[in-house]
């Protein structure tokens, strides 16, 4: 007969209520620990559903300990794994301060506002390459800065074994505009002339 299944990291199983005695319930369930060991918690108090309440408390407890990156999976929210990466950037001690607070302005406007609504298994070629043309539209710099933020955000979730896979190397290369030199005016030329002559004047 085959086992039960073994729960994932940061999760928790059925929570079970006992009557202790009078006015005495303890609620017990099995957490598996960051570390992957599943272990019993429990709370007691006065009534059954305060001591589900103060189990799940606990339990919440747990979950934040353990980071936020520990209970992510392919179904969570973007908004979340960026959350995740930029705590995990945070103790980064090789990027200065001013680089964080970079990336940390630059997620708010550049990628939340189109991926809000997306989980991370949503993240794909497809979208990417949309959200990069919108981007490219407004500017060249805003695609490119936007193109490696959310690189390395989604690189974070196939570091955590989140994806298994970067969809942001899959999307098409991004040509920088040729620069085009502008002719001067005859005024500027005029101008600079001028500026020539007055400087050889003051030579003589």
């Amino acid at each position: 007969m085959a086992g039960r299944p073994r729960l994932p990291i940061s999760t928790f199983g059925s929570i079970t209520v006992v009557k202790l005695g009078p006015g005495r319930y303890r609620a017990t369930t099995v957490f598996r620990d960051w570390d992957g060991q599943s272990r019993q918690v429990g709370a007691t108090r006065e009534s059954r559903n305060a001591a589900q309440s103060a189990l799940k408390v606990d339990l919440a407890a747990r979950l934040r300990t353990g980071g936020t990156g520990d209970s992510l999976n392919a179904s969570s929210p973007v908004p979340v794994l960026a959350e995740a990466w930029m705590e995990d950037v945070m103790l980064d001690v090789d990027r200065s301060q001013g680089t964080k607070d970079t990336y940390q302005r630059e997620l708010r406007v550049l990628v939340i506002p189109f991926f809000e609504n997306f989980t991370i298994r949503e993240v794909t070629v497809g979208r990417i390459e949309l959200f990069l043309r919108q981007q490219r539209e407004k500017s060249y710099t805003r695609a490119k800065h936007s193109r490696t933020l959310l690189g390395m955000i989604l690189a974070f979730a196939v570091r955590r074994e989140i994806i298994r896979r970067n969809p942001m190397k899959e999307t098409s290369r991004m040509k920088k505009p040729l620069h085009t030199p502008k002719a001067l005016a005859a005024e500027q030329i005029a101008a600079i002339r001028l500026v020539g002559l007055e400087w050889r004047m003051g030579r003589t």
